[in-house]
């Protein structure tokens, strides 16, 4: 602030008016010998000086520009700090994910944070996972097949190669025996192909409405022949009535001869088909004989391909390890379930498939069958 000699405000940049300045506060302005004003500043003031006010403004001022930096700091820390939090792990990931490009399916990345990160960690490793297994599962494939394709061809080239040496007659038994295994080797690759069918994303299954008491009879009717030939009796058991499924006929066919075929081949004397419809779980149907039965801990493997109790692999006893797959597979085409146990009846194996209520209907009014003597769902 600028007063002249009588203390009178001629500049004043510091917002107040103070009611009396005394001029000996002030610094004296002269020209020469001659005082012609007085400066103030400040503290020299007694009002402002006196206030604090000014070095309460000051002091604010420094403060907030302080605060200021100090969250400008911390916020580029804390920047930093989540995307290190962030691109590390995505950065960890996509390095995963190229070695899975290049066949590395055994690649996991560290699952064990608790955040969207961590998800999705868990669930890229589900991912390779189930991409290893699946590679597992196809060079296994191919391996079996390899060794169940290349057994009948064998066979049949050893057949030539003596007959062309002269150890076999050229004759019809000979024949017959080259017509034999040919009919192997066509039977187990129109398997393979039913399976890969089945197994491929792309399957669609055409249904209808089908009298699945029909399939059951004409199934059973087909297996008689050979069933009588090695002395096996096949006992059937219907509900009374019709029961129609919606469902594809051939397929469900298929399963049924499968279950039958494989029934007869470990039975000795007795095998028993039922089936049944239940309100509360839907068509059911039991495959018994009267065999030596299934481990309890191969329930479960010998849906499995090329999965035979017979650790010798023998084809006359064993069969190709496809019929149970193909059963599995058909049953999941239906919506249903199927599944290995302990026949209760006939003390041998039991095979139960159910298949859901809401794929099947009963035309007219239905009565319930007969009541079950001994029950093979125990075991």
């Amino acid at each position: 602030m600028i007063t002249d000699p009588r203390g009178r405000v001629l500049l004043n940049t510091m917002d107040m008016s103070p009611s009396e300045i005394p001029l000996s506060s002030g610094i004296a302005m002269k020209d020469g010998s001659e005082v012609i004003g007085y400066l103030y500043v400040g503290s020299m003031l007694p009002e402002w000086g006196g206030s604090g006010d000014f070095f309460f403004l000051y002091d604010a001022k420094i403060r907030t520009w302080l605060f200021a930096m100090a969250v400008f700091l911390l916020a580029i820390f804390l920047g930093v700090l989540l995307t290190l939090h962030i691109v590390g792990p995505v950065k960890t990931i996509n390095l995963a994910a190229h070695q899975v490009e290049q066949g590395m399916l055994n690649v996991r990345v560290p699952d064990r944070r608790r955040d969207e990160m961590g998800d999705l960690a868990r669930g890229f490793n589900a991912m390779t996972a189930a991409l290893e297994s699946a590679d597992i599962q196809r060079r296994q494939f191919i391996a079996d097949s390899a060794h169940e394709l290349r057994t009948p061809v064998s066979l049949i080239r050893t057949r030539i190669e003596m007959m062309e040496e002269g150890v076999y007659s050229m004759d019809s038994d000979g024949l017959a025996a080259l017509a034999t295994e040919t009919d192997r080797l066509v039977g187990l690759i129109e398997e393979l192909k039913i399976l890969s069918s089945l197994e491929s994303p792309d399957f669609i299954m055409r249904t209808a409405e089908v009298n699945i008491s029909e399939l059951v009879s004409q199934a059973v009717e087909s297996r008689k022949p050979a069933g009588t030939r090695f002395g096996i009796d096949i006992e059937t058991r219907l509900s009374a009535g019709d029961i129609v499924i919606q469902a594809n006929a051939q397929q469900l066919h298929r399963l049924i001869d499968n279950l039958l075929s494989n029934a007869l081949r470990h039975a000795k004397r007795h095998v028993r088909i039922e089936l049944e419809q239940n309100d509360d779980s839907g068509i059911e149907i039991w495959v018994e004989d009267d065999g030596p039965g299934i481990p309890d801990a191969q329930r479960e493997q010998i849906f499995e391909r090329f999965y035979r109790l017979d650790s010798s692999r023998n084809r006359d006893s064993g069969g190709t390890g496809l019929g149970l797959a193909i059963c599995r597979e058909i049953v999941r085409a239906h919506g249903g379930k199927i599944s290995a146990g302990a026949s209760s009846g006939l003390s041998g194996a039991l095979i139960h498939v159910v298949l859901r209520p809401f794929n099947s209907h009963l035309p007219g009014n239905h009565k319930s069958g007969p009541e079950r003597r001994d029950s093979p769902r125990a075991g």
